[in-house]
C-alpha cells in the first residue's frame, strides 16, 4: 500500500515538473488562442456554471460539509482528514503561485476577472483535491467494482471540465490546470495514505459515507448554482 503510495506521490511530482516545462511557451499559448476563437455565449456560461463548483468558497463549503455530517456521525477522523487536507491543499497552491509568479493570459482572452497569479490553477488544485476526497469516501463504503469505475470516472470527467473551463475562459493555461491536478492529486493521496494508516492502527474497518456525499455535492451545486444566478457572469 505504502509503497504503491510512494510511487504515485513520485510520479505526481515528476509529471508536474514536466508540466512546469514542457507545455509553457507556444503551445500553451496556442491553445488559449484557439479556444478563444471557437468561443460562444452559451458555452460559456456552462463552463462558467462548471468553473464555480472549483472556486474556493463552494469548495469549502463542500468539505465543512463533509467534516459537519462526519462529526455528526462520530467520524471525528475523517472530519480531521477533510479539512487538513483541504487546507494543506490550498497552502501548497498558494505558494507555488508566489514561488512561480506566472502571468494569466492577456486580459483581451479574459471571460472573467482574476487578479492573483496563474500557475498553478487553484481551481484545478481544489478540483482534483474535493472531488477525489468525496470518491474516497465512497470507496470506504463499497467494494463493488460497478460502483467503484462509476466514481472514479465522473471524478476525472468533472476534473477535466474544470480544466476546460478555466483555460476556456482565457484565465489560464494548459499547464496551469494540469499542475493543478497533479498538486491536487499529490496531497490528496497523502492524506488518504494517512488517513488510512490511522483507521488500521485503530482497526476501523468499513464505513458508509454515501450519505455524506450526497449532502456535499448537493451543497456544491446549489452555491454554484446561486453564485451563477446572482453572482456576475461573463
Amino acid at each position: 500500500m505504502y509503497k504503491t503510495t510512494s510511487i504515485l506521490i513520485l510520479t505526481a511530482i515528476a509529471a508536474m515538473i514536466l508540466s512546469i516545462f514542457g507545455l509553457r511557451g507556444e503551445t500553451d499559448i496556442a491553445i488559449v488562442n484557439y479556444l478563444f476563437e471557437k468561443r460562444n455565449i452559451a458555452t460559456l456560461n456552462i463552463l462558467f456554471f462548471v468553473t464555480l463548483l472549483a472556486s474556493s468558497g463552494t469548495a469549502l463549503i463542500t468539505i465543512l460539509s463533509v467534516a459537519v455530517s462526519s462529526l455528526v456521525r462520530k467520524y471525528t477522523d475523517t472530519a480531521i482528514a477533510a479539512v487538513s487536507g483541504f487546507f494543506a491543499t490550498e497552502l501548497a497552491m498558494l505558494s507555488l503561485k508566489q514561488i512561480f509568479q506566472r502571468s494569466r493570459p492577456d486580459i483581451a482572452f479574459r471571460a472573467i476577472s482574476e487578479n492573483s497569479f496563474s500557475f498553478p490553477s487553484g481551481h484545478a488544485t481544489t478540483a482534483a483535491f474535493v472531488f477525489g476526497f468525496l470518491a474516497y469516501l465512497i470507496f470506504l463504503g463499497t467494494k463493488n467494482t460497478t460502483t467503484r469505475v462509476a466514481t472514479l470516472s465522473s471524478v476525472i470527467v468533472m476534473t477535466i471540465a474544470v480544466d476546460l473551463s478555466r483555460v476556456y475562459l482565457g484565465v489560464h493555461y494548459t499547464s496551469d490546470v494540469i499542475a493543478g491536478n497533479l498538486l491536487g492529486f499529490l496531497v490528496l493521496l497523502l492524506t488518504i495514505a494517512l488517513h488510512t494508516r490511522w483507521r488500521k492502527q485503530h482497526t476501523i474497518i468499513g464505513e458508509s459515507h454515501s450519505r455524506t456525499v450526497i449532502i456535499s455535492i448537493s451543497l456544491c451545486i446549489m452555491t454554484a448554482t446561486l453564485w451563477f444566478l446572482f453572482g456576475s457572469t461573463p
